[in-house]
């Protein structure tokens, strides 16, 4: 069998290729942030008015600038007829990537690659291939695209070396496959060009519960699922659907690949093969396929079928990629591994980002747009792998992103901590700071991490070009994604600049960052949700008898409410406005009626006039420690081999 057979005579230009065999490309010459306004449009009725929308991949940037500016190369990792891979430093944090550096062709090429990293800017997802930038060096024909970097090599090479797989880690990877594929169809992209080889996995550990899923210079875009038709022939030979050989298919073609990869991990196989292209294409067309193998003999029947499934040979009749999610042989190795995570992490761990993540507040315009940038830009591998882990296992439907039910089950399987509606709901608006209404796996990943002094300097040389202080020119540049941001920067300005001399330095600008916004929401209003659940929620339920509704202008309304409340327990004299929030006052003594509440009124002074976060105010909750997790993994080998 050779897997690199293609029928597609076009030489085709990878991104991130097999470090081998590093492939050609190039790029345009696009202004930082391009595209960003297009991105933001689209998402715009999800955002409150007048507010700007920041996400990690508006930091995902082309750039004129030098390379070697920014990074220094290291050790060569592979190279090829028409580029080489090298690992890279970045010279502010020092975190390690991978370079790739093309020499242009073509104008072809170039739009060829440009395509591609349209496309991967945009993805945002744990097992997809994870870009930061891409650097054209004026008057030369060489680009540098730099990428995560991953060194445990193609999934295809351990078909190779090991044959067969155990169950339990074909299916572990078959879920990050179809998640993979989930998240790209239900964002209008169709791969068309999955197999083994665009497989990696992230490290050399040999994790299976790690995978990273490249290449996507055959992908293109699609509007409407149903309708989605494409007619070029393109793919690898033993991978390719029977209806992309007939020239008119849609984004299933993706579903009927992931069969194939998933027949390949039970026996070491495909399914379908022959001695030259005219005949797998041939068997393909036929469409049979057979289990006798002798690996075959030990696989469950919930694994035949669900590979049977996937290999229906009529697309109408094939499930999709989130229907696929549901067989039974996922549903239970996704329950299997979210038992090993609690097992393998350490206890500290896991509170530590968890806690993190619900104490996260970015409702500042400057904080929201830093955090954007730090979680496209400075987090590391050690951070990703467990925030990795802990995001697949709380994604229990594998959407590439989380819901408020999600968040719940997070902290209950892991923290051994119930959450009540209300406070999730608090945590999902504060940290989903892009306001889509969708909880994405970079801010998951930046809510997740400490906001240390390093990465605050990082972003801050960033905003600012490498200078000692930022203008109000930076933060229009870093900000000025929508018309009508001049007044925000002007705000900002006014609130950072604190010896009004027209450049923030980074003293002011780390004090800014430290001081938590959480009191305002993005669309202005005061907030207090999390402060008074204890008192509140129990109210609103014996009142109307069923679940608030999660809609963030209601959401406000019940944080008043909770205020006014708060204000009758204490018997104070607190004055809200409830048409338009813009003050609170809370006196300097508290009532003598008071007295049995006096802690938590100097808490509400301290978070509102100093910033601190109101969730240090503490009621009667559960604050128990989380149970120990034991360290280490258990279970048998991960692979099966032909003799078993």
């Amino acid at each position: 069998m050779n897997p690199t057979t293609s029928i597609n005579t076009e030489r085709q230009l990878p991104i991130y290729g097999s470090y081998e065999e590093a492939m050609v490309g190039g790029c345009s010459r696009d202004k930082r942030f391009a595209g960003i306004k297009s991105n933001l449009h689209q998402s715009q009725q999800s955002i409150p008015r007048g507010s700007i929308k920041f996400s990690a991949n508006n930091f995902v940037t082309q750039s004129s600038d030098s390379f070697y500016k920014h990074y220094e190369t290291l050790e060569l990792l592979g190279e090829g007829a028409y580029g080489e891979v090298y690992v890279c430093r970045h010279r502010e944090t020092g975190i390690q990537r991978a370079v790739k550096i093309l020499q242009v062709e073509s104008d072809k090429e170039a739009r060829s690659v440009q395509r591609e990293f349209n496309i991967l800017r945009d993805i945002d997802h744990p097992n997809l291939l994870k870009i930061y930038q891409l650097y054209e060096e004026e008057g030369t024909d060489t680009f540098y695209i730099v990428s995560d970097l991953y060194q445990g090599g193609e999934l295809y090479d351990e078909i190779e070396e090991w044959g067969s797989f155990a169950e339990e880690d074909a299916a572990a990877i078959m879920n990050q496959v179809l998640s993979c594929i989930n998240y790209c169809h239900t964002n209008g992209i169709c791969h068309r060009d999955l197999k083994p080889e665009n497989i990696l996995l992230a490290d050399d550990e040999m994790h299976l519960d790690d995978i990273k899923i490249i290449d996507f210079g055959l992908a293109r875009k699609f509007d409407d699922y149903s309708k989605a038709t494409f007619r070029d022939q393109v793919g690898s030979s033993y991978y390719m659907a029977p209806e992309v050989l007939n020239r008119k298919y849609g984004p299933k073609c993706d579903v009927w690949s992931a069969g194939v990869v998933a027949f390949m991990l039970l026996c070491g196989e495909a399914p379908f093969d022959g001695d030259s292209i005219e005949e797998i294409m041939e068997a393909i067309n036929i469409g049979e396929y057979s289990f006798d193998h002798p690996d075959f003999e030990n696989v469950s029947d919930d694994a035949l079928d669900f590979v049977q499934w996937l290999l229906i040979y009529n697309a109408y009749e094939r499930p999709t990629a989130a229907e696929a999610l549901k067989h039974p042989w996922l549903e239970q190795a996704r329950k299997n591994s979210s038992k090993e995570l609690k097992k393998r992490k350490k206890a500290n761990q896991a509170a530590k980002y968890l806690g993190n993540l619900q104490d996260f507040h970015a409702d500042s315009k400057l904080k929201q747009v830093t955090c954007a940038f730090i979680g496209s830009q400075l987090v590391t591998k050690q951070e990703k792998d467990i925030i990795d882990e802990m995001f697949r296992m709380m994604d229990k439907d594998c959407k590439g992103e989380l819901s408020i039910e999600d968040l719940k089950y997070g902290f209950k399987e892991i923290l051994r901590k119930e959450i009540s509606d209300d406070e999730a709901e608090d945590i999902f608006h504060r940290v989903n700071y892009s306001a889509s209404g969708r909880l994405q796996y970079s801010e998951f990943l930046v809510a997740s991490i400490e906001l240390d002094e390093a990465r605050l300097r990082a972003a801050f040389k960033d905003f600012g070009k490498g200078a000692d202080f930022l203008t109000a020119a930076d933060l229009e540049e870093a900000i000025s994604m929508k018309e009508g941001s001049g007044a925000v920067v002007e705000k900002i300005m006014d609130q950072i600049d604190t010896n009004h001399d027209g450049h923030i330095a980074f003293d002011e600008f780390k004090t800014a960052m430290a001081s938590s916004p959480p009191l305002v929401s993005p669309s202005g209003r005061y907030t207090f949700s999390g402060i008074f659940t204890a008192t509140s929620s129990s109210r609103r339920r014996s009142s109307s008898g069923r679940r608030p509704s999660i809609r963030r202008t209601s959401r406000i309304e019940r944080e008043l409410d909770d205020l006014k409340a708060f204000s009758e327990l204490t018997k104070i004299d607190t004055k809200i406005d409830t048409a338009t929030p813009k003050q609170v006052a809370v006196p300097d003594q508290p009532n003598p009626r008071s007295k049995g509440i006096d802690g938590m009124l100097q808490s509400l002074r301290s978070a509102l006039f100093q910033q601190k976060k109101p969730m240090d105010i503490q009621t009667k909750q559960d604050c128990s420690p989380p149970p120990s997790i034991a360290n280490g993994r258990a279970g048998s080998p991960h692979r099966a081999t032909a003799a078993q």
